[in-house]
């Protein structure tokens, strides 16, 4: 059974006027909710990422791939193996473009779906959560137990 409402309020989060903040000022992280597919395995096509406004990738931290398959229905056989960056993963980026185009990116990425082709993006591969950066890169020191 189910029961359907209309709601008040938008269902879905709202980008933070912080992260906004950040991408204005050309930095930013970009936390992977679900797997991603990207060609170059666990590097994004830049192209696609920064749409039209250009960028660079500074830095990843992923853990192992996720091996997905599934079955064809409509050819009645196994799809092919692919390696997916997994859910959790951030990847560090700097901006191009001026303030009010980056301000656009962030808007048009939140909870989208980054992977780089667009039947992966259909199926919900890469949604992409947004966080602040500084732009600095900082060592990661482990105290001994």
């Amino acid at each position: 059974m189910a029961r359907w409402r209309r709601l008040s309020t938008d269902p879905w989060p709202r980008i933070p006027p912080e992260v906004l903040a950040s991408a204005e000022r050309g930095f930013l992280r970009i936390y992977l909710a679900t797997p991603a597919w990207f060609r170059a395995g666990h590097l994004p096509d830049l192209a696609i990422l920064f749409d039209g406004i250009g960028g660079e990738l500074i830095a990843t931290v992923n853990e192992r791939p996720e091996i997905v398959s599934g079955w064809d229905q409509r050819r009645n056989e196994p799809k092919p193996t692919r390696r997916l960056v997994p859910a959790g993963a951030v990847l560090f980026v700097r901006l191009g473009g001026d303030a009010a185009a980056r301000r656009a990116w962030a808007e048009r990425t939140w909870l989208s779906t980054v992977s780089d082709d667009e039947q992966s993006r259909r199926d919900g591969f890469g949604l992409a959560l947004l966080g602040t950066w500084d732009g600095q890169c900082h060592e990661i020191t482990l105290e001994d137990p």
